[in-house]
């Protein structure tokens, strides 16, 4: 039974090879399966780790809909931290108002969004794969949470 958001990840983990998202980048369509998108979600789960980002901590979410978007929001879920989404479009200058004012320790952003991140640290959709690829893709133990825990 699921608990909480961060119990999707094991759910899509247990999907296996059962298609869960496909979408388009430029002229190229995109095929990810459940399992992939778990396995991305615990890896982007032991970044936060890595990182020091925890419970209650504020990632922002910046770029178009993918299968990457949604690894990274299930690993914050799994990390206990809070996922900021923020729709591409918006405006730089109000990203980066958002990301002040919520204090982000981290933006996940597309790379055409990547200049915008106003100093602070960065990983680019387009590249999370790649960017996560050292860090084991096994399941990731979900942070204690509670009902009064964002």
């Amino acid at each position: 039974m699921l608990k909480t958001l961060a119990d999707y990840a094991q759910l899509h983990f247990s999907l296996e090879r059962e298609t869960a998202y496909v979408y388009t980048r430029g002229f190229r369509t995109h095929r990810w399966t459940y399992r992939q998108v778990a396995e991305l979600s615990f890896r982007f789960a032991r970044e936060l780790e890595q990182r020091g980002i925890g419970k209650g901590e504020r990632v922002l979410l910046w770029g178009e809909n993918c299968a990457e978007w949604v690894g990274a929001f299930f690993g914050c879920m799994l990390r206990g931290a809070v996922a900021v989404p923020m729709d591409q479009i918006a405006a730089p200058d109000f990203a980066q108002r958002v990301a002040s004012d919520v204090d982000a320790k981290l933006i996940v952003c597309s790379t055409e969004l990547a200049a915008h991140a106003g100093g602070r640290p960065h990983l680019e959709l387009e590249n999370l794969s790649e960017a996560l690829a050292g860090h084991s893709a096994e399941p990731y133990a979900p942070a204690a949470l509670t009902r009064d825990d964002t």
